[in-house]
């Protein structure tokens, strides 16, 4: 988390990536997200019934906006559930996508390629206990 004075996020976007880039030599992907973004997000509930077991793991996926601001998301769908049902996808916006992960039933990890085939590879996911924590910061 961090405060600017700049406004244009697509500038602060390329400062930053630039400065990572040049600290570890290699290109980071950069997804800005504003405090009160998150705070809209959060206001969404989209867990809103979803029973948390100590198996069951809630993520918000971070889409870059630089992709809609050149082309509409790859994928159309806003729900998804795996052959295994280990993975369920059971919302989205145009920047973010909330999943579940029953982590008894999961086998692999494809849920992280399910997400990528759909949305692009310029993604992040955090747990959404994450999220709702930088909310409070």
């Amino acid at each position: 988390m961090f405060e600017s004075e700049i406004k244009n996020s697509e500038e602060l976007t390329t400062k930053i990536s630039t400065a990572l880039e040049n600290k570890f030599h290699f290109p980071i992907p950069v997804l800005l997200r504003t405090f009160s973004g998150i705070e809209k997000m959060i206001a969404l509930d989209p867990f809103k019934g979803i029973k948390v077991t100590p198996h069951i793991r809630l993520y918000a996926t971070f889409l870059s906006q630089r992709d809609f601001q050149s082309e509409k998301p790859k994928s159309k769908f806003t729900t998804y559930v795996s052959p295994d049902k280990s993975f369920r996808i059971i919302s989205a916006t145009e920047n973010a996508v909330f999943s579940v992960l029953d982590l008894s039933k999961a086998k692999t990890p494809e849920a992280m390629g399910v997400l990528e085939k759909e949305f692009g590879k310029n993604v992040t996911t955090r747990n959404w206990n994450t999220v709702v924590k930088i909310a409070k910061l």
